[in-house]
């Protein structure tokens, strides 16, 4: 197998992926923080977050992507997947995508719950 024909197969499972995650609308993106300037197309899942390769720079920079740990990173064909598991910046757009309610600790103000 040469590099083509990787690329090709690592291309494919990448467009699988991004066909059975939920794109995310204009206003989704505004209601999570996302800056517009960030991102033009974005997809979620429920533990996984999606962007086009050459959205990436754009998401690292406005987005405030850029200090998610490459262990939660994954460039894979056209597109890079951030894994929100054990990332909080990403956890917490996808938990607002996903309309997930979460409880907070705040030294000052004790637990609270943020509501998406």
């Amino acid at each position: 197998m040469n590099f083509e024909d990787i690329q090709y197969e690592v291309n494919g499972v990448a467009d699988n992926a991004i066909d059975v995650m939920k794109r995310v609308t204009p206003e989704q993106r505004n209601n999570c923080g996302i800056d517009p300037r960030a991102v033009c197309d974005m997809w979620y899942s429920d533990d996984c977050l999606a962007v086009h390769k050459r959205d990436r720079g754009a998401l690292d920079y406005y987005g405030g992507f850029e200090y998610v740990d490459d262990e939660f990173v994954l460039v894979a064909g056209d597109y890079v997947f951030y894994y929100g598991g054990e990332d909080q910046r990403v956890g917490n757009v996808l938990d607002m995508l996903n309309g997930v309610n979460r409880e907070e600790e705040d030294e000052d103000h004790g637990t609270f719950t943020v509501e998406s």
